[in-house]
This record gives C-alpha cells, structure tokens and sequence, in this order.
C-alpha cells in the first residue's frame, strides 16, 4: 500500500513536473507574441506616420494644402464680411432714423416759413393799414390846423 502511495506521489510529482514544464513553455511563447505584437506595432505607427508624410507630400504637390489654406482665408473674409453687413445694416437703420428725424425737422421748418411769410405778411397788412391812417391823420391834422388859422383870421 505504501509503494502504491510512492508510486502515486512520483507519477503525480512528475505530472506537476510536466506541467510545469508546459506552463514555462507557455509562458515564453506569451512572451515572444507580446514582444513580436509590440514590434508590430512599432511597425504599424512608422507604416502610419510614413503614409501621414506621403499623404500631405502629395497634398503639396497637388495643391491641396494650398486651396485648404485659400479655404480657410474664404471662410475669413465671409467672417468679416458678415460682420460688415451687420455693421451696414445698423448704419442703414441709424441713417433711416436720421432721415426721418430730418424730415420732421423739414416739415416743422416750412411749417415755421408758413407761418412766418402769413405773420409777416399781416405785419405788412397792418403797416399799410398804419400808413394809411398816419396819412389820414395827417391829413386830418392838417385840415384841422386850417381851420384852427382861419378861426382864428376870422375870429
């Protein structure tokens, strides 16, 4: 029974043995496709890069790096030509309300002149009027002093 036992426990130490053996085994070939991986993809980020290099060469030689600068300089000036024409836009309404604050100042001139010329011309209404009764007046005054002198010739 006990050489059944040492027998068992020798079968299952060389057992563990094996597998251990077959565990390193494992263990270095994990090894080797991690390190085969990362040189793969070393290899993938140069194959990368030199296509990123080759693709804006070409983009350099076609002129495409060109037109999307040209691109961008176009969005730009819209840029500022939006802000222009918002600027134009609150311009035009300023001068809008100008315009219409200039009218009325117009109208409340000629309103005035209306005014004025029909003043005027009453003052000249009244003048004449004035003149004309000055000059009866006068003539009155004169008429008067007549016969003030011949009252007093006769008197």
């Amino acid at each position: 029974l006990q050489k059944q036992k040492d027998s068992k426990i020798e079968e299952l130490i060389m057992i563990q043995e094996k597998l251990k053996k077959e565990n390193q085994g494992l263990l270095d070939n994990r090894e080797k496709i991690l390190g085969s991986q990362s040189e793969k993809v070393k290899e993938l980020e140069n194959i990368i890069s030199q296509h990123q290099q080759r693709i804006l060469s070409l983009m350099e030689k076609t002129g495409l790096a060109k037109l999307e600068r040209e691109v961008e300089e176009l969005r730009e000036e819209k840029n500022d030509l939006e802000k222009k024409l918002t600027q134009l836009d609150k311009n035009q309404e300023a001068v809008r309300k100008f315009t219409k604050e200039n009218e009325r100042i117009k109208k409340e001139k000629n309103d005035f002149s209306q005014k004025l010329a029909k003043a005027q011309k009453e003052l000249k209404e009244i003048k004449e009027t004035l003149q004309k009764k000055e000059g009866l007046f006068l003539d009155a005054s004169t008429k008067l002093q007549r016969l003030e002198l011949g009252l007093t010739e006769h008197g």
